[in-house]
């Protein structure tokens, strides 16, 4: 679905323009993922417009630039691991929010807190959902299954923080949460996501 989709955009590019590239990350036969550039151009013949895409491989390019922006990190927090904090505030997580969104990565806190709370420590554009039984626009619920559901259409190499576990805690058992945990490990290995649930 995900290439669908950038097929499509790439399609509705083409459309305002005849050249177009874009970087993106596919699978290869063997399932490993890898970064590549495509550079895209509509070719009219006599009988049919086709287009011609080129994609290079830029994984090499990739890794350099990653390896480039964590040595500008304060802390080591890898993609594809979860990271479980205990803190009185969320000190350490926010910082460690504040790092990754210094170096590009998407940000995505889902809290019980209000925005307020994030918008005066944040630095940086970042999503903020909030956990909530009323049913409001850019909130969850308190479901796990809903928040894994959310967490599964994110981009790739995003970060994610998840704050005020205790509501969760409190509205589905620790059993469930130990499930949730389980659950977001898989979700952040197979995405490349880094999460931090914040205690």
């Amino acid at each position: 679905p995900e290439y669908v989709e950038m097929l499509n955009e790439m399609f509705e590019e083409l459309k305002k323009r005849s050249y177009y590239c874009f970087e993106t990350e596919i699978l290869t036969k063997d399932y490993r993922p890898i970064s590549v550039e495509i550079c895209s151009k509509i070719i009219k013949l006599k009988k049919k417009t086709v287009v011609l895409s080129i994609a290079r491989d830029i994984t090499e390019r990739k890794l350099t630039e990653e390896k480039m922006r964590r040595q500008l990190m304060k802390f080591n927090l890898e993609p594809g691991k979860v990271y479980l904090v205990k803190e009185a505030k969320s000190l350490f997580s926010i910082e460690a929010f504040n790092d990754l969104l210094k170096v590009g990565y998407s940000g995505y806190i889902l809290t019980r807190s209000s925005e307020s709370e994030y918008s005066k420590q944040i630095k940086g554009k970042y999503n903020y959902i909030w956990i909530s039984e009323k049913d409001k626009r850019g909130s969850l619920p308190p479901d796990f299954v809903e928040i894994e559901k959310y967490l599964e259409d994110i981009p790739r190499k995003s970060f994610v923080l998840v704050d005020r576990i205790d509501y969760l805690l409190s509205k589905n058992g620790f059993i469930k949460f130990l499930s949730f945990v389980h659950h977001l490990r898989e979700i952040a290995y197979l995405r490349s996501i880094t999460a931090i649930i914040s205690a």
